[in-house]
């Protein structure tokens, strides 16, 4: 089974991108198709036993969970335990749910519960352009502010990324010793950009903001322009005062390539397609941004933007 991958890097025209950075647990119901009598009897006994399965794969784990309508406290609590053991001996690790199973979601540390924020904040191009469309707006004739406090290799990549499209970068941190230094090497360039922590000033006129990692206390402290495009890619939803009437960009709709998905759902179940694509560019190398800026846009398509009340209606992006 663990051939799925081999042939997705064969999808992705011979350019590979795993490199086992972490484990990808995935969490399905059972509902594959046996044709064995053999394999029914057996799935019927872990049916009527609550007997949770997992299968071992070189860079991820399946955990199959026997399907029901309705699943007990006892029930869930088996489901819990098992997946806790399947990462016990795992200190980088991710784990996706199929979409019967949710709920399961509370039962753990939401950092390790893939919900799109990581696709999110590696797909500001993809997001930025689908706010284009919607606006019919120039983002080259824009201006762009980024708040960001790690000064982190992911991080500098995404601002340089932003360079090209915006007629500024502005970043907004309380790092300003650190990100002076990037501000002054990539003027060496022939690189501008701006580096403040004015919190009176410098995001009151912001009309695109994109929060790669303000929790809402760090947030709170500036006086933020009430009619922005808030890209919003910490865990948080509300993260802006009720005076906000601007648009806050929570998550991100998308579909997968058909061919893509036609191989993983066999596998891997139903799985939210965002989340599917989240879990495959995890597992590669998370610096080969090349490569992975090549097959977003060729197997991922956004779709649709989540604010804090559900989709986001594309008329909205013109006021």
């Amino acid at each position: 089974m663990g051939y799925i991958f081999l042939r997705i890097e064969y999808i992705f025209c011979g350019e590979s991108l795993m490199h086992n950075c972490c484990e990808i647990i995935y969490v399905r119901q059972d509902d594959r198709i046996y044709l064995r009598l053999f394999e029914k009897i057996i799935r019927f006994i872990y049916k009527v036993f609550f007997i949770v399965k997992c299968e071992n794969l070189k860079e991820e784990k399946i955990i199959l969970v026997p399907k029901k309508k309705r699943y007990t406290r006892v029930a869930i609590k088996i489901i819990a335990n098992k997946v806790h053991k399947a990462y016990k001996n795992s200190n980088d690790y991710y784990i996706v749910f199929g979409k019967n199973l949710d709920f399961m979601k509370d039962s753990f540390d939401s950092d390790k519960v893939l919900d799109g924020k990581w696709l999110m904040r590696n797909s500001i191009q993809q997001i930025l352009h689908y706010i284009s469309l919607c606006n019919g707006q120039n983002m080259n004739l824009e201006n762009i502010y980024v708040l960001a406090n790690k000064y982190t290799k992911e991080n500098i990549y995404l601002i340089r990324s932003l360079i090209p499209n915006f007629k500024t970068v502005n970043i907004i941190t309380d790092d300003l010793k650190h990100f002076k230094l990037l501000e002054n090497r990539l003027y060496t360039e022939g690189i501008l950009i701006t580096v403040s922590n004015n919190k009176r000033k410098s995001v009151k006129k912001a009309r695109y903001i994109f929060n790669l990692d303000f929790q809402k206390e760090e947030v709170e402290k500036y006086s933020i322009n009430p009619n922005a495009v808030f890209i919003n890619c910490v865990k948080e939803k509300n993260i802006i005062k009720n005076s906000f009437t601007g648009i806050i960009v929570n998550n991100i709709d998308g579909k997968l390539n058909p061919d893509l998905k036609e191989y993983m759902k066999e596998y891997y179940g139903i799985i939210d397609d965002k989340i599917f694509w989240e879990s495959c560019l995890i597992q590669s190398n998370s610096y080969n941004f090349e490569n992975e800026e090549y097959c977003k846009k060729k197997y991922f398509e956004i779709t649709g933007l989540y604010g804090i009340r559900g989709m986001i209606n594309k008329s909205e992006f013109l006021h």
